[in-house]
This record gives C-alpha cells, structure tokens and sequence, in this order.
C-alpha cells in the first residue's frame, strides 16, 4: 500500500488532469472528467487500477483532419470497403462516409448548400453539374486537374470528361459512367437476315421492317413513351445541339432535331414500337425473351438484370450494340451519362479531399470499385480488367463511350427533358402534331430558359453589379421548385421584397385549393419567423429550419418558442410529409444571408 501523501498527490495530479480535459476536450473532455470524479475515489486506493485509469481517462480524441463524403445509393455503400486503404497511405485522415438514397440526393445537395451544411466532397450524377456550378456550390478543381499526376485528363473518355466542364472550367471528375446501347435478339436479327446488328438508321429501319413482316416478334422494338433519352439519342445523332445560342433557346425546330423527332415517331407510325409507357410493361425481361419486342435502348445496369432474369434457354440469343448511326461513315453517338467527384465550395478540407479524389481515380482502384459496385470504369486504362475485356457484353459500350455527347450544360435540362417526351407522347398518341409539338416545345423551352437568359443578358451587359451569390440564392430556390417530389404544381413561391440593405427577404407563399400558408416572412439574420396556424406545418418548418441551420442560434431563438418535448424530424413527419417539403422550400429559398440585388429581381423570379 503507497503511503498517504503518495496517494494525495497521485490524486491532485489526476484531478488537475481531468479539469485540463474537460476544459481541452469539450463535450468529449467532459465525459472524461465524469470518469475521474466517480472512479478516482475507488482508483486512488488500488495502484494498479489507479495506473489503468490514468492511460484510459485521459487518452485524447482522434486528432486526424476529417473528410466528410456523401455517396449516393449502393456506391456509397461499398465505397466505404476502399476508405481503409486511402486511411493507410494518409495516416493524418480519417474519412467519415454518409450514404444517401438517390431519391433524396438531388434535393439534399441542394438544401445542404443553401444552409451551409455541405460535405467537403460528394458523389453527383454528371448532369447535375451545370446546375450546382451555376450556382456557386463547386470548387473549380481545373487547376488541382491540370497539376495532378493521378487524374489523367487524356486517359478519360472526352465526352464524359466534358460533362464535367462548365464555361470552360473543370468542376468534377468522372469516378463511373455509362452511357445507353442496342441490346437485342440476335437470333431474330440473324432469321431476317441480319448476322451483324444494323449500323446506320437505314439499316435499323429494314431490319424493324423485316421483323414486322416475318412476325417473329409482336413489335420490332421498345421504345417507352414516357422516357426522353431515346429521342434525345436520336437527335444528338443527328447533329442536333438541342439548345441554341449558348443554353438561352430551344432548337426543336431545327432541320437536325425534325429529323431525328420523325424518325422517332415513325417507328411508332409504322408499327414497329408499341405505344406503351414502363408502367404498362408488365415483365420486360419476360416479354424480351418471349417475342414481344426484339431490340431495346438501355444501360449497363441491365447487363446483369438480362442475365438474372432471362430463362436459361435465351443463352446466347441476345447481345448488345452501339447506336447506329444516321449514315454510314459516321459513328452512332449516345449519352454521356455516370457520376462525378466533387468538392464543394468552401470546404475547410479541400487539399485532404482531393487527395481523396485522386485515390478513387487511380486506375487500379476504378478496377476495385468495378468489382464492388460493377459500374463501368471512367478511365480508359481501367478497362483492361479480365472481367470486361473478355465480357462478349461489355465491348458495345466499350466503343460506344468514344463516341457519347454531354447534355446541354444548363441547370434547366431536366425540365426541358421532360417535356420532350411529353410532347412526343402527345405525337406518338395523335394529340399532336409533329410540327405543332416541335413548335410548342420550342416554346415551352423559351420559357424554362427565360430566366437564365435574363441572368446571362444582365450578366453581358453589366448595366449593374449582381452578386453571383444572390441570384445564386433565388436560383436554388426556383430549382427546388423544380423537383417532382415537391409537388410543384400545388404550390408557389414568389419574392415580394428584397431590402439589399438589411439583407432581410421577405417570402410569400401562395397555395392552390383554399390551403393555408406555411411560412409567411423569414428574416434569415433576425431568426424573425412567421409561421400559418396549422399545428404541422408550424412544426415541420420549425424542424426543418434547424436541420437547415444548425449552427444559428439567432434564427435558433426565434425557433423556440415552437419546439415540442421530442424533436420532430421531417422526414418522420407520418402522413405531413407536404408541410415539411412545402416549410423546407420556402427556407430555402430565403436562407441567403449574403448581399442581395434590387427590386428587379423579385420581378425576375415571379
């Protein structure tokens, strides 16, 4: 047994050494201080104990620089099996990987970067990039690109890098891709006398026609009317540019888009495709093996759906092939489509996060994340795995993303995208036209793009200074707007005034069918709300408001006095899911806290 005054200093010096770690530690010190006040008394008296203790309490937190990365889907999944070996080579990082459903993805990166509350890199689907560039969410990596030894821009497919580039500037690197092919019967091809599938449109036509009249399949082909990307295909092989004069109109009634939109609608005029939507394809797997349809445009994912699902007797009787092209010579070009790597603007992490980048880039490492997640490698060196060069599936595509074309790079496509398939759903079923469906998808084009041409004229014209975060800010909130899942329809938003002084934005929101308001004004830097009376959406706002932004304790306070016992989420809101979009739209889009314009921008958002 030590003697007293042995034990008395050993006491004083541990008690010194828990208030230094509570003071040093914060939260987690506190913690460890918890430890000495209710252990030190029985420690004290057992030396051995006493000397375990001393090296548990007061082991220090992990020190390592944290990289925040949002995956999405199953990539964000298995990504997390490659962390350990980047953690090795950079011993002074510790990544922390949050998977995020890809349903959810598009809103929560949007929502993330108007509360600032951003990860510091982050998996996004290559169309997205004009849109979060365009409003200021990216880091320009053109430099870091251009500098670095691990991502080779030459070792790229050009297409899918050009995804990545806005305005001349590299904002994400491709980490997979894909793009969409010919998968069909050859069985059937081969019985009308193709051996080798069609490779130019006249070809393609014939072999449809052929198929049509010998009746080895119901129809020739699948193309489903309530999907854009085989029009588009088409018009993009046909020389289109889909958009003119820099994104600001629609070019739908252009000699290259009227071709490619006939010889869409004549596969449907001639019999060769049926006119069905996906929802009315009860089994597609079933019916591509039973003779319902004998080619379909589709992607690599399906790759091995067709060998899950196909019955063991269609072995052998399917392959895949590039589009063909619209005359010989040429090649069929496709979509430039897969995800990127990203960082996004202001993280405190950025040489640590491309460092991360740079390590998912590595050719042998797109090798493992093939194998884990079979999404096709973004570098062409990558490709000499075993597994996709002896794969008789994989070489269409293969050549296929030699030859793929970037989307227009406007943050407005996806709007526009899906009014091509209506209007030509509207063709294909006899509502319309060819030339009045064009015409009107001219316009409606104008229309979406009427804001970015405004942005673009006040830009060029610099009749006065507009913070680019500003029109950033509204810019957002028309995006959010923009989602499907919001329920647009239902719901409006208007700005009613802008004060460029105070920075205060006052937010109107007017609702169809009689339903209240939500949230009539927000004063993002006062934290003054003003909420409807509705019980729900009252909370959801609230919630939704600190999910936003977590870190203001001055819009916090004004948030108070409507927080119940148990937090809400509003994701859980049980059957007030549209309180909360409707409250999480309408913060969002009065969540900038940056300098503002005049009163012509509330006129340029109405």
């Amino acid at each position: 047994m030590p003697p007293r005054w042995a034990l008395w200093s050993a006491e004083r010096l541990l008690v010194r050494a828990a208030q230094w770690s509570g003071g040093r530690f914060g939260r987690r010190g506190g913690r460890v201080a918890l430890c000495w006040r209710w252990l030190l008394p029985v420690a004290s008296r057992i030396p051995v104990l006493l000397l375990m203790l001393t090296l548990s309490c007061t082991t220090r937190g992990d020190r390592r620089e944290q990289v925040e990365f949002w995956g999405l889907g199953r990539e964000g999944e298995v990504v997390a099996d490659m962390i350990p070996e980047f953690e090795r080579r950079n011993p002074a990082v510790h990544v922390v990987v949050q998977q995020i459903p890809w349903t959810a993805a598009h809103e929560k990166l949007l929502t993330a970067f108007v509360g600032d509350a951003t990860p510091d890199v982050a998996q996004m689907g290559n169309t997205w990039i004009p849109e979060f560039s365009e409003v200021g969410a990216l880091e320009d990596l053109t430099d870091r690109a251009a500098k670095s030894p691990s991502v080779t821009k030459a070792d790229y497919f050009p297409g899918i890098w050009a995804t990545n580039e806005v305005r001349g500037r590299t904002y994400g690197v491709p980490w997979y891709v894909d793009t969409r092919v010919l998968f069909y019967r050859t069985d059937m091809l081969a019985a009308v006398g193709f051996k080798q599938p069609p490779r130019t449109w006249s070809e393609w036509s014939e072999a449809m026609r052929r198929i049509k009249a010998s009746g080895r399949a119901r129809y020739a082909i699948l193309l489903p009317t309530n999907e854009w990307e085989e029009p588009v295909v088409l018009a993009l092989g046909s020389g289109s540019p889909l958009l003119a004069d820099g994104g600001r109109y629609g070019a739908f009634r252009q000699p290259d888009f009227v071709r490619a939109f006939d010889f869409y609608i004549g596969m449907f005029r001639e019999g060769y495709a049926p006119a069905v939507s996906n929802s009315q394809v009860s089994n597609l797997y079933q019916q591509f093996a039973q003779g319902d349809f004998a080619m379909y445009i589709t992607g690599p994912w399906n790759v091995a759906e067709f060998r899950r699902r196909l019955p063991p007797s269609m072995e052998g009787r399917w392959s895949t092939a590039p589009i063909p092209a619209m005359r010989a010579g040429k090649p069929g070009v496709s979509l430039a489509g897969g995800s990127s790597l990203v960082i996004f603007h202001g993280s405190q992490h950025a040489a640590a996060s491309w460092k991360l980048i740079e390590f998912l880039s590595e050719p042998a490492q797109q090798i493992r994340f093939y194998e884990l997640a079979t999404d096709l490698p973004a570098r062409r060196s990558a490709w000499s795995v075993k597994a996709l060069a002896e794969d008789k599936q994989f070489p269409a595509f293969r050549e296929q993303l030699e030859h793929v074309i970037p989307l227009p790079p406007v943050p407005e496509w996806e709007q526009i995208a899906t009014s091509i398939y209506e209007h030509g759903e509207a063709t294909i079923r006899g509502k319309s036209t060819e030339a009045a469906a064009l015409a009107d998808l001219d316009a409606r084009a104008n229309q979406i793009l009427a804001k970015r041409r405004w942005m673009l004229d006040r830009e060029s014209a610099k009749t006065k200074p507009v913070a680019k975060s500003v029109s950033s800010g509204a810019y957002v909130a028309q995006t959010l707007l923009s989602v499907p899942s919001f329920d647009s329809s239902a719901i409006g938003h208007r700005i009613v005034d802008v004060k460029p002084r105070s920075g205060g934005i006052s937010v109107a929101q007017r609702v169809s069918a009689g339903t209240d308001s939500i949230l009539t004004g927000v004063k993002p830097r006062s934290g003054d709300i003003s909420f409807a009376p509705k019980e729900e959406c009252r909370r959801s706002a609230a919630q939704t408001f600190e999910t936003i932004d977590p870190q203001s304790q001055r819009s916090r306070a004004g948030l108070l006095r409507y927080r119940r016992s148990a937090a809400l989420s509003f994701e859980e809101l049980n059957g007030h899911e549209h309180c909360a979009a409707r409250a999480s739209r309408s913060l969002a889009l009065a969540r900038d806290d940056k300098p503002l314009v005049d009163h012509r921008l509330a006129e340029a958002v109405q």
